[in-house]
């Protein structure tokens, strides 16, 4: 506004219809300052009201002696029902008419042309107007000039020049070059708020796209990784059932074993000697018992390292951890706690150990014989070298075999109650 050569600077410059002065010619009066007089039209008189101009009033007046033009008479006629004779018969006898009362005649009411106005019952009488005396006009009572045509305009007060109502009495008005480029301006800042608007728009529904996306992301991982859990706990399913099935169908061939060799404990002391034999000796078999242990340790503790890599919380299971720890430490012996946790293939084992070891510990083979002599005297048959060598055999095997039962037994009865916290489905109590 500051460099504008057509205001200088002043933002306004002289109005375009007063050119400056303020006013401008009255519409009215056209600059005149008089106009025709709005009572008597220029014209000086005004018409009378009560005549209308002519001068004479019309006066009606009405007959006095009819009404509406017509007058009432009465007559006497015979009496229709006697018919002038005034008798009538009544009960087989003559008696006076009712109807006339006995006259012959009766009074009847006609209607006929007033004499007077001869049917005229209103006329119309001219008569001088009272008010204007005949004249039909007065003389206008506004003092509207030597000619009695113009009086003094009273939108300008007779001066012919009204207040400008362009720029209302302020000389001034906008400059038109400031105001277009205010105009500009405005359109420019309506222009540059509806972009950013847009763009505010745009990037609300980037921001909401990325948030689907990211959405979506983290549901299909969390797909992904109920799926892995999913394929995890088949898989551990799998292995707890194999390792069911490998439990139950090693005991059951055990027994198959025992009674084909007899199914007496004489027997077991041989099927010991030949298993110990087959995997190579007592160390062959603490060996496999040892193996078994880290394995199933270590993939306990990848399957943890797993779990804590992933953040993944353990599910919980419905089985309460304080009842299973009262049931190991009162009932650990029989397997309970292992079948409240549904632990199956542990309880298989548990069993397995305690009848292995208690079978193992009893089994002292049966003695031999005794021989009666001739005298009756019961007398034990010599011990041979093959006797003590087969006794301390089994000694020997008998001791590892009970021992190794009963710590597996113990094992799973106080170290299950202490340290086991999960169920048959990996849920943790």
């Amino acid at each position: 506004m500051s460099g504008c050569e057509k205001c200088h600077g002043k933002g306004t410059v002289p109005c375009s219809i007063c050119k400056g002065k303020k006013t401008e010619r009255c519409e009215r009066c056209n600059g005149s300052g008089k106009v025709l007089c709005r009572k008597c039209s220029g014209n000086g008189e005004i018409a009378c009201k009560a005549c209308g101009g002519s001068g004479t009033q019309t006066e009606w007046s009405t007959c006095s002696v009819c009404h509406n033009g017509k007058v009432t008479k009465t007559r006497w006629i015979n009496c229709a029902h006697c018919h002038g004779t005034g008798q009538i018969v009544r009960r087989d006898r003559l008696g006076s008419c009712w109807e006339c009362d006995g006259r012959g005649q009766v009074k009847e009411s006609y209607e006929e042309i007033c004499p007077n106005c001869h049917g005229d019952y209103r006329k119309s009488i001219a008569q001088t107007c009272s008010r204007c005396h005949g004249r039909g006009y007065f003389s206008c009572e506004v003092k509207c000039g030597e000619h009695h045509k113009e009086i003094k305009c009273d939108n300008c007060d007779g001066t012919g020049y009204v207040t400008c109502s362009h720029c209302r009495g302020s000389g001034s008005e906008k400059c038109p070059d400031c105001e277009a480029r205010e105009r500009e301006a405005k359109k420019q800042r309506e222009r540059e708020e509806r972009e950013a608007k847009e763009r505010l728009e745009r990037e609300k529904e980037r921001r909401e796209k990325r948030e689907r996306e990211e959405r979506n992301r983290r549901i299909e991982a969390q797909e992904k990784k109920e799926a892995a859990e999913k394929v995890a706990k088949e898989r551990r399913d799998a292995i707890q059932g194999c390792g069911c099935v490998i439990a139950v169908t090693a005991t059951i061939g055990f027994f198959i074993w025992w009674w084909l060799e007899g199914f007496t404990t004489a027997a077991l002391p041989g099927m010991w000697e030949q298993a110990r034999t087959f995997v190579g000796g007592t160390e062959g078999v603490a060996k496999i018992f040892c193996g078994l242990v880290v394995l199933f340790l270590g993939w306990k503790l990848i399957t943890m390292f797993k779990r804590k890599k992933d953040g993944s919380d353990e599910p919980r299971s419905q089985k309460k951890r304080w009842k299973f720890v009262v049931l190991g430490l009162l009932f650990g012996f029989l397997g309970l706690h292992l079948a409240y946790a549904k632990r199956w293939f542990l309880f298989l084992l548990l069993w397995a150990a305690f009848i292995t070891g208690g079978v193992m510990s009893g089994g002292k083979g049966e003695p031999d014989k005794p021989t009666a002599d001739a005298g009756g005297t019961v007398q034990a048959p010599p011990p041979t070298d093959s006797s003590k060598k087969d006794e301390t055999v089994k000694k020997e095997a008998d001791n590892p075999i009970s021992g190794i039962g009963f710590a597996v037994w113990g094992l799973l009865w106080i170290g299950g109650t202490l340290f086991i916290k999960k169920d048959g489905k990996g849920n943790r109590m």
